[in-house]
């Protein structure tokens, strides 16, 4: 389990899930979030292997990225593979799988990473931001459905395109499943994620993926 995230509010969360899950399917029955709500959150993360990307949009704190100050997300880039990690600014792991994303970066433009804040303390600015030339998404997101999310009053409605200051955090934890950082999800051309590693991704690694999924 993430130690930053107190029990309370996981199972708290977890109830919540279940128990709004046919008011969620009411307002967006069709939505991935729905189906989402209604069958509970990912317990592993290998779950998520062969799943579609769930669609989200995190606030891109870099000014070295081309996206900056814009929200951001997997989704957005169809047809191309996406790494998406999942990290914090006081993990020094997740500081070293952003180092080690940064290298293959500059070896292949073509590839997209993106690495988010899954954890509900810290915050990416207080990195050397200049080092990375790919999008750092905030913990800030806006909603692409409508949806719950529990905070520190209780239970919160959000309708679609709203900004919610946990987004991140709360869906690398209750909808991909994230309990160690840093967690990165390969995503495939059609969208789909391929592998899950829970553990610091070596650039090696990056470059025989590259090759299998590019």
């Amino acid at each position: 389990m993430i130690d930053d995230s107190p029990k309370t509010r996981r199972e708290l969360f977890r109830e919540g899930f279940a128990a709004l899950g046919t008011l969620a399917l009411t307002s967006c029955a069709s939505s991935w979030y729905g189906s989402r709500l209604a069958s509970g959150t990912i317990g592993n993360v290998k779950e998520m292997i062969g799943r579609s990307v769930p669609p989200l949009l995190l606030h891109d704190a870099n000014p070295s990225s081309p996206s900056f100050d814009e929200y951001v997300g997997p989704q957005q880039y169809n047809n191309s593979v996406v790494l998406l990690t999942f990290g914090a600014s006081w993990s020094a792991r997740s500081l070293e799988q952003l180092s080690e994303l940064q290298q293959v970066r500059e070896k292949n433009d073509s590839l997209i990473v993106m690495a988010a804040n899954g954890s509900f303390n810290g915050d990416w600015r207080i990195a050397d931001l200049s080092r990375y030339s790919f999008p750092l998404l905030e913990r800030r997101g806006k909603t692409t459905h409508s949806l719950y999310l529990l905070e520190e009053g209780g239970y919160t409605w959000y309708a679609k395109d709203e900004i919610a200051d946990n987004l991140g955090p709360a869906f690398a934890q209750y909808v991909f499943g994230v309990k160690t950082f840093p967690t990165t999800f390969v995503i495939g051309r059609d969208q789909k994620v391929r592998e899950v590693f829970d553990s610091l991704l070596s650039k090696e690694t990056v470059d025989v993926l590259i090759e299998r999924y590019d």
